[in-house]
């Protein structure tokens, strides 16, 4: 495969990631490049393993096994994830800063990022 094509694939996956509201597993991001052009699955999968070996996407393992990935804007993440619908539901803010503090103070460990997931039944499954 030449390098053109790795780089068109390559800016393809990054575009599907970007545009995603959530986290995306490689099999979406498989069947949305497959509708635009034909790729295996297993070119997806090098391309977000370089990707996130690169720093650019991070790879995040949820309670379903499945490997989720979105784009790396360095800054930690909280969600609250639907068990019904699986809809992922960003937290902005960070109620963990004076926790991060302590530990850095107690045991002298700088943190450089943290994911932390809360699962529950979403407003509309609630219905």
């Amino acid at each position: 495969m030449s390098k053109t094509r790795n780089s068109k694939n390559r800016s393809l996956v990054i575009d599907i990631i970007k545009k995603a509201e959530q986290p995306i597993s490689a099999e979406n991001i498989f069947n949305s490049i497959n509708s635009i052009k034909k790729v295996n699955l297993s070119t997806i999968y090098r391309i977000l393993n370089s990707l996130t070996n690169q720093n650019v996407v991070i790879k995040q393992l949820k309670q379903d096994g499945i490997h989720y990935y979105e784009i790396n804007d360095n800054t930690h993440k909280h969600n609250l994830i639907c068990d019904r619908c699986h809809k992922t539901i960003k937290i902005e803010n960070c109620p963990l800063k004076e926790f991060e503090n302590s530990i850095k103070q107690k045991i002298n460990f700088d943190i450089t990022s943290h994911i932390i997931e809360f699962h529950g039944i979403c407003k509309n499954c609630q219905k």
